[in-house]
């Protein structure tokens, strides 16, 4: 890595404090790595010298060694001292012997070069994956995460996690090094501001990237970036330019790694695309969580009989290596247990039946109906736990590709106007209505990145038929000053209005209240308290970037939530204007007119709100759409244009269907085209497991956002079952459960039924 600029970082006289320099390890714009030798034992040492002593670099500089410093854990590279040797800043670390990740799974040595990525546009059938590549890069992440956890314990985020910064020992130690760019989680201080951006651009999480608050969950996105390319060779997403980075993390969807590879695990590539979510609250929660899903991973893996590469070194002199092993090993025995003890259990009766029959009961009037005999049907889950290896037709393949975004640029162009005029001006709200499947959320979550992209911050809520009083206020007031949030950030948008925001939104004042949680909220007397508090407290998020506020299914608005709408439309006005835009969606046809105050009736003709209508996409819209999905099969045209003539401009439409193809295989008789968007979901629920079929169907029978204990107590399924059932869910996109503990469910689900 030495260049011919590599003398200018070179220390005088070859000699740096305490330490005779040996050699160029690496080098970088701000600091070179040398190998050097303690002249005081003997002992071989890393040490990092600072190129220059610019303000900036040395501030920089002194946080790397103080977070590394703070570290104690046998996957960070150890520290040793600081030092400044007659006017240049350097610290030395233990020497890693051993090599980058990268090299690492694909079984290279530092000799051998790396082999070249591969192209950015996938051409061709999907490859099979080396099973020692797969086991490898499962193995580092493993390791990986116990690492970024433990930053965390200290209250740090690491912010540049790539393959370079993660050396992988003879032994196969995971060592993780480089703390250039980590962050204290409760200090925002000027070096590491709002709006300054630092880190690697192909590894950068969203708000990273656009320079807003940042916290653990980055770090989220960075392993998930890192995994990507330990296990395909590249980074989702690839650009020549910063702005192009900008816009690919913001808005673009990484391509599931099963497009690329035959028999990848499904289970990792739903969790690589769940740790790249746009929003970090859609992440899983913590590394402790990421890890234990790998590790679950690696036992079915081994399980198959695979040839596990030795990775994992423990040092018996280490109490904490010989600690972190003993717990691997007691989790993977707790889950061979549960596994024997779900195997014993006979198959669940029909689950849907008892749960008809129970309501029935309940209901005043109601007759519970005598149950008929179901028969018993062994259930796969209740087999022995397999690695389920999809082929790229598979119904996994279909459930993870996100279909490309079409025919909607005159309304985003016209959002980000509102925007602008919301920038300018202060408060505007935006109405977007269409049926039901036009694509109202797709187009709210594209909006989202491209409002990012303008340096604006994004919170959404959704409206419920039977949610608590400001309903959707609750998961908007949560993404904006939750407790996953530095605490000193919390503080400044909650202000004065702390205790009584805390106490009407609970979930402000814990991590284990998942958003989306309604009915919990303590009485208030003066809801025009609440109002007030709502709104300051968004005018100070304003304040710090533009904010854009995102209502979904409006048309269910609470009485609360439209008042305070209403209260916003006139507090965050001129004179004293906040930059502030609203964006309701809603079904015209599902406007319940006899409410007295419905909220989207009451904004027709405000000065400050308008509205578009999204019309149905025409035929090479769809056909584009239908594409995007089928990707990866060769369907005739014939067939694609059939699918498109009967989703009639339907976006969702077109998308179940094209996904009920690709399950198929690509085999449609003139028959199996659905007439109906209720058709296409029938048919892809059909393909389910009789446990996640189940489990569908009391969820569409018990709400819109249950808790999964509620479910699982509808659907008599003993722990695993039902774990197993809700993760086949998710892969077919029957419902979706994110990582903070929101629940929520496909609305075309909840009304198949």
């Amino acid at each position: 890595m030495a260049g011919k600029d590599s003398s200018r970082l070179a220390p005088a006289r070859g000699r740096i404090g305490p330490y005779a320099i040996r050699g160029l390890l690496g080098q970088g714009g701000m600091a070179a790595v040398y190998l050097a030798e303690d002249t005081r034992d003997g002992r071989q040492v890393a040490v990092k010298v600072l190129a220059r002593m610019r303000p900036s670099w040395v501030h920089r500089f002194s946080r790397e060694f103080e977070a590394a410093r703070r570290v104690d854990h046998p996957n960070v590279v150890r520290v040793l001292e600081a030092g400044d040797h007659e006017g240049t800043a350097y610290f030395s670390m233990e020497r890693v012997l051993g090599v980058t990740a990268q090299r690492y799974v694909l079984a290279l040595d530092p000799s051998q070069p790396l082999p070249p990525a591969p192209p950015m546009e996938h051409t061709g059938p999907p490859q099979e994956i080396e099973t020692e590549r797969l086991l490898r890069s499962i193995a580092v992440g493993i390791q990986l995460t116990r690492a970024v956890q433990a930053i965390h314990n200290v209250g740090l985020v690491h912010r540049d996690l790539k393959p370079g910064n993660v050396l992988v020992t003879h032994e196969g130690v995971v060592k993780l090094v480089d703390f250039g760019v980590a962050k204290w989680l409760e200090e925002q201080s000027q070096f590491t501001q709002v709006g300054h951006v630092v880190g690697s651009y192909s590894y950068m999480s969203p708000e990273q990237i656009t320079g807003a608050e940042v916290d653990h969950r980055a770090d989220t996105y960075g392993m998930g970036v890192l995994l990507y390319e330990l296990l395909s060779g590249a980074p989702p997403f690839r650009a020549r330019r910063p702005q192009e980075y900008l816009w690919l993390h913001c808005t673009a969807q990484p391509t599931p790694l099963s497009r690329r590879f035959v028999n990848f695990p499904p289970e990792l590539d739903a969790l690589l695309l769940e740790m790249l979510q746009k929003e970090p609250a859609d992440r899983p929660d913590s590394m402790a969580q990421i890890e234990r899903r790998l590790l679950e991973l690696q036992a079915e893996v081994e399980e198959l009989e695979a040839p596990a590469p030795s990775l994992e070194f423990i040092d018996e002199d280490d109490p904490s290596e010989v600690r972190a092993r003993k717990q691997n090993e007691s989790l993977l025995k707790l889950r061979r247990k549960v596994r024997k003890k779900d195997r014993k259990e006979p198959p669940p009766e029909d689950a849907f039946a008892k749960l008809v029959a129970n309501l029935s009961e309940e209901i005043p009037g109601g007759k519970a109906q005598k149950k008929k005999d179901v028969p018993t049907v062994p259930s796969p889950l209740l087999r022995k736990p397999q690695l389920q290896l999809p082929t790229h037709s598979s119904a996994a393949l279909a459930a993870l590709v996100t279909p490309r975004h079409v025919g909607r640029k005159t309304e985003l162009d016209s959002l980000l106007a509102d925007l602008k005029t919301a920038r300018r001006e202060g408060m505007r709200a935006v109405v977007i209505a269409g049926g039901e499947g036009l694509g109202k959320t797709r187009l709210l979550e594209t909006f989202r990145g491209l409002a990012w992209v303008k340096g604006a911050r994004v919170a959404i809520g959704r409206c419920h038929s039977s949610g608590a009083f400001c309903g959707p206020f609750h998961d908007i007031m949560l993404r904006l000053a939750g407790p996953g949030l530095a605490r000193s950030h919390s503080d400044k948008i909650l202000a004065e209005d702390a205790t009584l925001l805390r106490r009407f939104f609970p979930a402000l004042g814990s991590r284990s209240m998942p958003p989306g949680v309604g009915g919990f909220s303590a009485s208030i007397e003066d809801p025009n308290a609440i109002y007030r508090a709502v709104g300051e407290a968004l005018r100070r998020a304003a304040a710090e970037a533009p904010l854009v506020i995102g209502i979904e299914d409006a048309h269910r608005a609470d009485p609360g939530t439209a008042r305070l709408v209403r209260s916003l439309l006139t507090r965050l006005a001129p004179p004293t204007p906040a930059r502030v835009l609203l964006i309701l969606s809603c079904r015209p046809n599902e406007i319940d007119t006899r409410v007295e105050d419905a909220l989207i009736p009451s904004l027709a003709g405000h000065d400050r709100v308008t509205r578009h209508d999204l019309r149905p996409l025409d035929e090479p819209e769809t056909i584009e759409l239908i594409r995007s999905v089928t990707a990866d099969l060769k369907i005739s045209d014939d067939v694609v244009a059939r699918l498109a003539q009967a989703a009639d401009g339907n976006p969702r439409f077109a998308v179940e269907s094209a996904r009920s193809v690709v399950e198929s295989g690509g085999a449609v008789d003139e028959g199996d085209v659905p007439g109906s968007l209720k058709a296409a979901f029938n048919t892809r629920l059909d393909r389910l497991g009789k446990q996640a079929h189940d489990v569908a169907r009391c969820i569409a029978l018990v709400g819109e956002l249950p808790p999964l204990s509620i479910v699982q107590a509808a659907a008599g399924l003993p722990s695993q079952a039902f774990a197993n059932a809700i993760s086949e869910l998710e892969r077919k996109r029957g419902a979706t459960v994110h990582a903070a503990a929101a629940r929520r469910v496909a609305p075309a689900v909840e009304r198949q039924i």
